[in-house]
Order: C-alpha cells, then structure tokens, then sequence
C-alpha cells in the first residue's frame, strides 16, 4: 500500500481540458522501484545500475525523495531534494556522497552551518510537460526548503543545453551561480534566494 498523499496538485493535461489531479507522497522502495525505473525509460543493460542509484538516493535522504502519481496510481513525476556537501566538508571528507545523509543534514541544519538547499533531481513524464507540473514541484520545494528547514536559499543543478528547465528556472527567479563540466557534459548551479 503507497504512502498516503501528502499534497494534491492540480494540473492542466492537456491544455484547454479538465484540470487533473494529481497525487504528491512520499517515495517507497519496495511498491515505487519498478515503476520509477519505467517511468524514466531507461535501456535494460542499465535498469540494474538506475535501481541501485534510486535506492542509495532514497538511503541517504528519504524524507526528501517523493513521487507524483495520477489517479489511478501510475507514477508520473519524482522530485529529489536535499542540502549538498558545503565546501568545507567536501574538504574534509572527499567528494562523495555529494548529498548528505539525512541524519547529518538535519544536525548540521539545526546548528546553522547549511544554508542551501538543494534539489537534486526531478523529473516529469513527457505527457505531463507543459502542464504546470514543474512549476507545482518546484513551488513544493521551495516550500520544504523556506518552512520545513528555514533556509534562505535553494540551488539545482541543471544541464546548460536543457533549454526548457534553464526558461522554467529562469522564469522563477534562478540565478547562474557556478559551472561544473565534466565528461563533456556542461552543468549549471543555478541559485534563488527565499527571503
């Protein structure tokens, strides 16, 4: 049995329709595996390697790990959220894992010394783009970070040539803040404060 929703969002799909409701709860490994790696399409050789990533993910944060569903049930959108590794601690303890743990976050939180708040992954099946999705994910996010952990800022990490986030990140007050390459793939911190 699923988590129990903690959030409907209403979206539009398609445009000029009934609006849809949709359903945000927590993520569960054992009902919501499977489905998750469908939903993001990945080829079989590397189905093995994406349920590993999911769960060490859900390990180390799974207060911060939620999925959408629609009605009947059918996983349609996962948000990812967390603090990332300050520099200082990326100094002394390495760079992996670059999220925190869960109990560490929390600890660290509560003495001050995280300030951003960080979304780590989120994803929306194709159907579900343009819908206003996004927009209710990120408002949930932003929520979590400004009431939930009372930080004043909150980051993301999205690719430079993903045009359609970069205009939806934009549009919401995300400024460039850093850049990270790595096997030719080009990233952007991007930044918004929430004050």
């Amino acid at each position: 049995m699923p988590e129990p929703a903690l959030k409907t969002l209403e979206v539009r799909k398609p445009p000029g329709k009934e609006p849809e409701i949709l359903l945000l709860r927590l993520f569960v490994p054992e009902t919501d595996l499977e489905p998750l790696a469908r939903m993001l399409s990945v080829a079989e050789e590397r189905l093995a390697g994406l349920r590993k990533t999911i769960i060490k993910g859900y390990r180390r944060f799974p207060w911060g790990f939620f999925v959408v569903s629609d009605r009947q049930g059918r996983l349609v959108a996962n948000l990812q959220v967390g603090f990332f590794k300050p520099w200082w601690l990326v100094m002394a303890m390495g760079r992996q894992p670059l999220v925190l743990p869960a109990l560490v976050s929390r600890i660290l939180a509560g003495l001050g010394l995280l300030d951003k708040f960080h979304v780590a992954n989120i994803y929306l099946e194709q159907d579900y783009r343009g819908s206003g999705l996004a927009d209710l994910l990120m408002d949930f996010a932003e929520s979590l970070a400004r009431e939930s952990w009372h930080r004043k800022k909150i980051t993301l990490l999205v690719s430079a040539d993903n045009l359609t986030a970069l205009k939806l990140y934009r549009r919401r007050g995300y400024l460039e803040t850093g850049i990270f390459r790595k096997d030719r793939i080009e990233k952007l911190e991007m930044t918004r404060s929430l004050d």
